[in-house]
C-alpha cells in the first residue's frame, strides 16, 4: 500500500533533476526548491591567492556541488574549500573551463 509520504516522494522525484539529493517538503512550491547534489570531495594541493609565488601549497579538500533554484533557473557548479578558495559558475561555463584546464594540463606533461 502506498502512503501519502511515498506519493509525495514520487511527486518530488518527478520535479527534481536526477542529481538532486535534497528531500523537499510537500508544501515547498517547485519553483522555490533549491536542488542540490551531494558533494564530491577532491583532495588538492592549493595555496592562498595572496601567497607569494615561492610559497608551497598545502593539502586541502575541495568539494564539487551542483545546484539549481527551481526548475528553470541556471544550474550552478561550485568548486571550493568552503573557506577562502571557491569558484561558482554556471554549468555551461564550467564545462568550457574544464576543457581549457584539460588542454593546459596536458601541455605540462
Amino acid at each position: 500500500m502506498v502512503d501519502e509520504q511515498d506519493r509525495a516522494a514520487g511527486r518530488q522525484a518527478g520535479a527534481c533533476p536526477p542529481w538532486c539529493t535534497v528531500r523537499h517538503g510537500r508544501s515547498d512550491p517547485p519553483e522555490d526548491r533549491l536542488h542540490q547534489s551531494s558533494g564530491l570531495a577532491v583532495p588538492v594541493i592549493a595555496r592562498s591567492g595572496t601567497a607569494e609565488p615561492e610559497t608551497l601549497g598545502e593539502v586541502r579538500e575541495f568539494v564539487v556541488v551542483v545546484s539549481r533554484k527551481g526548475g528553470r533557473g541556471p544550474t550552478w557548479v561550485y568548486v571550493g574549500d568552503g573557506e577562502e578558495q571557491w569558484l561558482e559558475i554556471d554549468a555551461q561555463t564550467m564545462s568550457r573551463v574544464a576543457e581549457v584546464l584539460r588542454q593546459v594540463t596536458e601541455e605540462l606533461t
